[in-house]
């Protein structure tokens, strides 16, 4: 309910340099006196914070720690919103996406409620220590009663949003699940649950398999090489540079000339002196690299000489020169095929290093707008993150481009060496499709419920990298092409198992909202009879007028949730994926009827 804890809120003594030694304090003296057996906490680090903390608690005075601490069986997790700052390691172990019992919890709310408190801090800062104090607790009571007078209307409009969105993501697990093979499914169900139930020490979200790279790929061709020597096979045709080295440097002199262009452009035709110099240096350092890399190109694609003493290169910048690399002289020359070979495993490696770029820099853009939001005050901070955003944006741009170019290269060369289904991965990246995690068809939808770009769902070949999500559209067009490689079904299990998450989550806020009704109603029962107890011993009239107003302001809020709710358990039944209270979750189908003929 977002409520502030006795004793559990406190001025850090020290700045927030010392700030997990407090926060411990205050979590000890927070649960001393009560907390339930099954504990959840939220903390912005907890993947750090956490460690230990038992063997730490032994240090702290026993009048501090309660005896039941190494009793509780306590889950770490990081709030939703802070947890994508976080490694792919943690954002796999502490999410409240992928944990069970937590329903849709995001953990914000220690986060949330400062924002209410902003506003008293011009009034608490010229207060001493006691006034502030008790100004503070004032302030805090109020926002718990406001909470309170307000459950049956926020608690209502959870119920209306949890039983649509169950219906929806049960059914969706459930047309996953009837898309797989049935050995499949089994072999998932039985690895979530041996998970879930701590038998299994192996995290069915993360895949364990190393990411492919274009640094990767450059050291097995250069492994492949030694090989080559020491088994006397390779006839290189020069001293220093052999064909896959030839190969990778004229993708390094692609993207140096790229990125000249570009900066080419950025600068225009009114330069000064020291631009023009400068520009004049790179070009000519660059031209000089190109040269020298084709003469040695010549020696491995002797085609390429007769038509380069034909071509008029005079005049031509050295970011306008044509490489003439396997894939753009495919359609005229006759190509190695070892060649072309070691350009389309450096190429499409590279795709996936621009893909990846690209997530990160639209991840870094995105922090930088939040940023600029909260703390961006006046004509020159706006101005400067703007700058700053314009600059990450520019990369972006850079990236996209340079996948598009690979990915032309890619479908040449393709075709040359009869290579097939790279384009499930690698697809077509349109400008609509190079956008955040936030973003999308609805740019206020959360992780349970939004829908990505393409970008954030595909594997690099062999990694789970920010994999949070796919639209229910791709799930049968991701499933077509599934065969027995290793990395399509790793692929494949961790988006099983996170649409599973989801059902189980929507289905689990169902059942932890009617159990919260009940509580509720209890509660305003239970104040209503402590404050009639209060009106019966008040020794005096206006203490006694007091207790009977307030044990009749707890009975208007239980009358209230009542009418509110009266509907709640009919609705809740109805639907896909309805489950009644200690019922169990969803879960696929481990066997399928065959469909009958017509009689």
């Amino acid at each position: 309910h977002d409520m502030k804890r006795p004793v559990s809120v406190g001025d850090m003594q020290k700045g927030k340099h010392p700030l997990r030694v407090w926060l411990l304090t205050l979590y000890f003296s927070s649960i001393k006196n009560h907390s339930p057996a099954n504990l959840v906490v939220s903390y912005d680090i907890a993947c750090q914070w956490s460690r230990n903390l038992t063997r730490r608690s032994e240090l702290y005075p026993p009048d501090l720690v309660t005896p039941r601490v190494n009793q509780l069986c306590v889950t770490y997790l990081v709030p939703k919103f802070h947890l994508y700052a976080h490694q792919t390691d943690c954002q796999i172990n502490y999410s409240f996406n992928l944990t069970p019992g937590v329903g849709r919890t995001d953990g914000e709310s220690p986060e949330r409620g400062w924002a209410a408190m902003n506003p008293v801090a011009s009034s608490t800062k010229e207060m001493g220590p006691g006034s502030r104090r008790d100004t503070l607790d004032d302030h805090f009571g109020d926002y718990n009663w406001r909470k309170v007078i307000s459950l049956h209307t926020s608690l209502l409009k959870r119920v209306q949003e949890a039983g649509a969105m169950r219906s929806e993501h049960v059914e969706s697990f459930l047309a996953l699940s009837d898309s797989l093979p049935l050995a499949t499914v089994c072999d998932f169900t039985t690895l979530i649950q041996r998970w879930e139930a701590g038998t299994l020490k192996d995290n069915p979200y993360e895949s364990k398999i190393e990411a492919v790279s274009a640094a990767k790929i450059r050291l097995q061709l250069a492994e492949e090489d030694t090989a080559a020597i020491q088994r006397d096979e390779a006839l290189p045709r020069h001293d220093t540079i052999s064909p896959s080295v030839l190969i990778a440097q004229g993708l390094e002199l692609e993207d140096q000339k790229a990125r000249l262009k570009v900066d080419a452009q950025l600068i225009g035709t009114q330069l000064t002196d020291i631009q023009r110099t400068r520009m004049t240096e790179r070009r000519n350092r660059l031209k000089r690299q190109i040269v020298a890399w084709q003469a040695v190109q010549e020696l491995y694609m002797p085609a390429i000489a007769l038509y380069r003493l034909r071509a008029d290169t005079s005049g031509i910048n050295p970011e306008d020169m044509e490489l003439m690399l396997p894939s753009d002289a495919a359609a005229t020359f006759r190509i190695d095929p070892a060649l072309a070979e070691y350009e389309w495993r450096l190429r499409y490696a590279q795709g996936h290093d621009c893909l990846a770029e690209i997530r990160r820099q639209l991840l870094i853009v995105s922090t930088m707008y939040q940023s600029k939001d909260r703390l961006a005050r006046g004509q020159i901070l706006n101005t400067r993150s703007v700058t700053l955003i314009k600059n990450v944006q520019s990369r972006i741009n850079f990236s996209a481009n340079k996948y598009r170019t690979n990915r032309q290269s890619l479908v040449a060369l393709g075709a040359l060496l009869s290579k097939q289904d790279w384009e499930l991965t690698l697809r077509q990246l349109n400008d609509g499709d190079v956008r955040g995690l936030r973003e999308g068809e609805d740019a206020s939808a959360s992780e349970g419920r939004r829908t990505l770009s393409w970008i954030w769902m595909t594997q690099r070949t062999s990694e789970t990298e920010m994999m949070e999500t796919m639209s229910e559209g791709d799930h049968c067009i991701f499933y077509c092409y599934i065969d027995k490689n290793t990395h399509e079904e790793i692929a494949i299990r961790i988006e099983w198992c996170k649409a599973r998450a989801r059902a189980h989550r929507w289905q689990e806020e169902c059942i932890l909202l009617q159990e919260e009704m009940c509580r509720v109603k209890e509660f305003h029962g239970w104040q209503a009879g402590i404050w009639k107890a209060r009106a019966e011993t008040a020794e005096t009239n206006g203490g006694r007028a007091y207790a009977w107003r307030q044990k009749r302001t707890r009975d208007d809020l239980m009358v209230r949730c009542t009418e509110a709710w009266k509907d709640v358990p009919a609705y809740l039944a109805m639907g896909q994926g309805a489950v009644a209270i200690g019922g169990q979750l969803i879960e696929a189908p481990l066997s399928r009827s065959l469909p009958q003929g017509p009689p």
